[in-house]
């Protein structure tokens, strides 16, 4: 979609054809990294990754082949010098900087970090805890969840046992794109009695993209009162849509006709 509308804009004159082609990323870091070293003589530019597993490899990548790479997941704090990588850049503000400035504001620092199990999201979890403790701020545990009910539960065990963590940040996809390992974390929460004030809960990854929040609601409260109720202890911090959201957007380009594919604006997601 926006390679279409760049190619048709005629205040963007090229001078030469835009296309693009898809890096299927695995969520293994490893065989990620393999994947994008192949595709170093069909890209000029890349935009990505989204594990920040490889960031800091995919950024010296870029500058010995001398392309740039824009990406919104690379959580490393050292990129952003200009002096030593300037072949990367940013679509968004770090989201590290934006937790910062949200725990600074309420006066939270003690942190604890929670990952799914899969390999993006831990690398995720300690990148992002890496980039936490270089601004002065205590990063208590970083741990993934387990499998199954008991291991849920486990972790959150692991969790209580430390001392003075005021805010946990979640790296798993969000409740209300869908996440049902995070729907379980929060229901095991509240069934625990951690989900009474004594912790803020924050969706890491709505940090990323900008979730359609103002006139709108989410079936997965539904028919679910338990998983209502623990997600008042949730803070969602997300980018501002604009004049349009996301939903907005889809529906216009469907409409049309730049979007052919038979999907409903929610089912596609916003990530």
């Amino acid at each position: 979609l926006a390679v279409g509308r760049i190619s048709s804009d005629p205040s963007l004159d090229l001078s030469q054809r835009l296309d693009f082609v898809v890096l299927q990323e695995e969520c293994e870091t490893s065989r990620a990294l393999v994947r994008f070293i192949g595709f170093e003589k069909l890209s000029s530019a890349f935009i990505g990754p989204l594990n920040p597993g490889f960031c800091e490899v995919a950024t010296l990548l870029g500058e010995n082949w001398n392309k740039a790479i824009f990406s919104w997941m690379c959580v490393n704090y050292k990129l952003d010098s200009t002096i030593h990588h300037p072949t990367f850049a940013r679509t968004l503000p770090s989201p590290t900087q934006v937790l910062f400035t949200v725990m600074k504001y309420f006066s939270w620092a003690h942190v604890g970090i929670i990952a799914s199990s899969e390999g993006i999201w831990m690398d995720t979890a300690k990148k992002l805890a890496s980039a936490l403790r270089s601004q002065g701020l205590p990063v208590g545990i970083v741990t993934s969840t387990q499998k199954g009910e008991k291991g849920i539960e486990d972790t959150w065990n692991k969790v209580k046992k430390v001392d003075g963590i005021r805010i946990i940040l979640l790296c798993m996809h969000s409740v209300l794109l869908g996440g049902k390992e995070q729907a379980t974390l929060l229901t095991k929460a509240l069934e625990m009695g951690l989900a009474d004030g004594r912790y803020v809960f924050v969706p890491y990854d709505t940090l990323l993209y900008s979730l359609p929040y103002q006139n709108n609601s989410f079936n997965v409260f539904d028919n679910d009162s338990k998983l209502q109720e623990a997600y008042d202890a949730v803070l969602t911090v997300t980018l501002e849509s604009g004049e349009r959201t996301f939903y907005d957007a889809f529906r216009e380009a469907k409409k049309s006709g730049e979007i052919s594919r038979d999907l409903e604006a929610t089912q596609v997601n916003v990530l």
